[in-house]
Formats: C-alpha cells, structure tokens, sequence
C-alpha cells in the first residue's frame, strides 16, 4: 500500500511539472504573436528602493534677514532624481552632480531666512510610482536672530526744545538695510546710510519738552535692541516777550 502512494506522488509531480512547463510555453507562444505582451502575463517586479540619509549641512545656520544662501547637503543614496525640501513642504530646485554623488546643492531663497527658527530639512527619492515617499530622517537648519547693533555717537548730541521735526545720524556698527531706531520708546523712519550709520527723523513734537530722551535702534522686526544714548533737549533761551504799557501824558 506505502508502495503504490509513493508511485502515485511521483506521478502527480511529474504531471504537474508538466503542466508548468506546458503553460509557460503558451503564455509565450501567445506573446510571440503579439496578442498580448510578456509583461501583461508575468508578475510585475516591484523594486525596493532605500531611504537617503544627511549626514551634513553646510552652511548648518544663517543669521536672519540674510541674503539667498546655497546649502550642501551631504550623505547617502542620492540620486539625480533626489530633491532637497525645506521644511518638509517646499521642494527646492536641486543640483546633483555625478562627480560628488554624495552631494546634493539648493539656494535657499532670501524670503525663507527672514524669521528665527529651527527649519526641518530631509531630502526625498521618488518611488516606483513617482511619488517622493522615501524621505530621509530630518536634519535642523538654524536661522539665528541678527545681533543688536551697537551705538557709538549721535550727531547732534543736543537740541534746544521745539517742535520742530528734525534730522539725527547714529553712529555704530552693525546696522543693516532694515534697521529701525526710536527717540523715546517710539520708532521714526529710519534711512539706512551704511552698516555705521543710520538717520532717524524725529516727529513734530518729540523735542518739545526739555529732558533727556533715549534713542534706541533694532534690526528687523524681531531684532534684538541696541545700547541707548541719549539726545539731550536743553531750554529755550528765547526770552519770554513782554508788553510795556503806555501811560497816556
């Protein structure tokens, strides 16, 4: 009985293998006359593609309100089909090099370093359907606040109340084209000169009073504020007019 079981499995394997044979053979007889193609019958092969991954970026931080800026994000499995984003939403227009596989290369816009902030960057591969779903682990881009400037003189140090609007420059270093500066707590438009100096025009009204008022400069709209130096606004030395009566004779 063990004997005839053993024979009977060989024979169904010897028919099945058969039968594959058989089987493959038409599909391809099928395809050879252009009915259908090899790939409308086969599997499809689904290839698996491995995630990049950032070791490096360079330059890793910039201070805020700087001007358009090219990163070098280095690492593994780029592709020329890789793309950097900024902030995991926006795709960067990105550079591969064949000659530097390890490398990609974006410009960074000018509207995108005005804010202080940790920004997430990971670089992203299409995958068999064209989607950029590999993605690799984020790394941090810094944009860092701007330094406060820092006053040295103001000319002139001294007005004589009135309530004329007027013209004061402020010595310094470090200002820049969005600097803003206030006379007493409140910001004035500022004219940028250089990155030693700046103009502020005071309104009708500031120096009327005589005291001391602190004139304070910033950059940008968060930016960290300067020293204080005072403009001093001294007493009117016109005198008072006076009416002498006339005694009739």
């Amino acid at each position: 009985m063990e004997l005839v079981n053993k024979s009977s499995n060989k024979r169904l394997i010897i028919f099945l293998s058969l039968l594959v044979s058989l089987t493959t053979a038409l599909i391809y007889q099928v395809a050879s006359y252009g009915l259908v193609t090899k790939a409308d019958v086969m599997p499809p092969t689904t290839t698996y593609v491995l995630p990049p991954r950032i070791n490096s970026i360079t330059p890793s931080e910039v201070v805020a309100g700087s001007t358009a800026t090219e990163i070098v994000v280095t690492g593994l499995g780029f592709t020329n089909r890789s793309v950097i984003f900024w902030r995991r939403t926006s795709g960067q227009i990105t550079t591969y090099n064949i000659s530097h596989p390890n490398q990609l290369r974006a410009t960074i816009a000018t509207s995108a370093l005005t804010t202080p902030m940790q920004v997430e960057v990971i670089v992203a591969n299409p995958d068999n359907a064209g989607y950029f779903s590999i993605t690799s682990e984020p790394v941090y881009f810094t944009i860092t606040p701007p330094p406060p400037p820092v006053l040295i003189s103001i000319e002139p140090s001294s007005v004589v109340a009135s309530g004329l609007a007027r013209m004061i420059t402020i010595y310094g270093n470090g200002f820049r084209s969005n600097s803003s500066a206030s006379i007493n707590g409140g910001f004035r438009p500022t004219t940028y000169i250089s990155s030693s100096a700046i103009r502020i025009n005071t309104y009708f009204g500031d120096t009327t009073t005589p005291g001391s008022y602190p004139i304070i400069v910033k950059n940008g709209i968060n930016g960290i504020l300067s020293n204080s130096i005072p403009l001093t606004v001294t007493p009117s030395n016109i005198p008072s007019s006076t009416i002498t009566p006339v005694l009739p004779h």
